[in-house]
């Protein structure tokens, strides 16, 4: 996974997260979500300017990087058929607000379904290519163990690293009042914010293991 590659890779760099994002002329945030596993593949341009910090392995292109990394090219094949964004709805079912959206890399995630609709009305024929812009496409479900030692280890981790809570959450992409109550155990925790947490602050996979088991 990217997540892996980039966290590695850093370590042994011995570098925070806050200087790879420097060295690579991106901010903590727009990096962070990279190394979080949000993203399937990256950008080219996003690839060249994370090489500048990491020695990334001869594999990692081949592997994660696509031209096809948001859905903005949905805009150019929707044009090469002359189609209003109202007749796409209309075909379509989808909103002109969310098709203008896809297209100015607002929204960067499509279900399969409204996937297939375009698809079929874009003649996009290699689905392979587009793999990685689906949304929920896992059959394996995911739940959280908290024995009531999860939120101790946040703090714990958070601390370490000597972030502030307002910090672990703007950089893990979660809502600031997340965190104090987690680190209380007064909060469940989902699995997305688990594991968004869980990089942010580089669990082990015995760590992660502990608390995410498959259901």
């Amino acid at each position: 996974m990217i997540s892996d590659i980039l966290v590695n890779e850093r370590l042994r760099k011995q570098l925070t997260r806050k200087e790879t994002a420097s060295l690579s002329g991106m901010s903590c945030k727009e990096y962070s979500k990279i190394e979080n596993g949000q993203f399937r593949k990256i950008s080219e341009s996003d690839f060249i300017k994370i090489s500048k910090a990491l020695d990334l392995p001869k594999n990692f292109k081949k592997n994660y990087v696509s031209p096809y990394v948001d859905l903005t090219f949905l805009k150019k094949h929707r044009e090469k058929f002359g189609y209003t964004l109202e007749f796409v709805y209309s075909k379509t079912g989808i909103s002109p607000d969310r098709i203008s959206d896809m297209e100015n890399g607002i929204q960067k995630r499509i279900s399969p379904e409204d996937f297939e609709k375009l698809r079929k009305m874009y003649h996009l024929y290699d689905r392979d290519n587009y793999d990685h812009l689906f949304i929920g496409r896992s059959s394996i479900k995911f739940g959280i163990i908290n024995d009531g030692t999860l939120g101790k280890l946040i703090k714990e981790k958070r601390e370490s690293l000597k972030l502030t809570q307002s910090e672990l959450a703007q950089i893990a992409g979660v809502d600031y009042s997340y965190i104090p109550k987690i680190e209380k155990s007064n909060r469940s925790v989902s699995v997305s914010t688990f594991v968004k947490l869980a990089n942010v602050l580089e669990f082990s996979k015995e760590e992660k293991s502990r608390y995410l088991v498959k259901k």
